[in-house]
């Protein structure tokens, strides 16, 4: 009983630094996995000018072979997509100084921007690994189970 006892007591002891590791491995894993496809979309946006094209609704953009190859279930999954956006300027109020942005054209005639933004996306269950990607990269988004990170914009190319 003494013997069971004392095993009982170091693996109470134990049991947290372990399950503390483990944690720290999947949050590891998942930094270096986004890192990877962040250096695969900046390659193809510095070969193309643009980031990566947009998967359809059906399916994920697929990713390099660097992060492929996860079972099921395992861990997270990961995507990147080009998020295709506009920049409306607010229409100018009475009051604004026309020496202000936009004096050298019509008031109100400012046009619409459009830019590329690429994304980089982690659906996991894990809150830990969500928390954590979060805290390492500042201005990161996480909705539900998904943590996305906003790549810099790249001006669209014209049609």
């Amino acid at each position: 009983m003494l013997v069971l006892a004392a095993l009982s007591l170091v693996l109470a002891v134990l049991y947290p630094h372990w399950k503390a590791r483990m944690l720290q491995d999947r949050v590891d894993t998942a930094v270096d996995r986004v890192e990877q496809l962040i250096e695969a979309a900046e390659e193809a946006r510095n070969e193309a000018g643009t980031w990566p094209p947009t998967a359809s609704d059906e399916e994920l953009t697929p990713a390099p072979p660097a992060s492929e190859g996860e079972v099921e279930g395992a861990g997270p999954t990961l995507e990147w997509r080009r998020l295709e956006s506009v920049e409306v300027p607010s229409p100018p109020s009475a009051n604004t100084d026309p020496s202000g942005e936009g004096a050298d054209q019509e008031p109100g005639t400012r046009s619409p921007v459009f830019f590329h933004r690429g994304a980089v996306s982690v659906h996991t269950a894990n809150e830990s690994v969500l928390d954590a990607l979060s805290r390492r990269y500042p201005g990161s988004v996480v909705h539900d189970t998904v943590w996305t990170l906003l790549l810099p914009r790249v001006p669209a190319a014209p049609d």
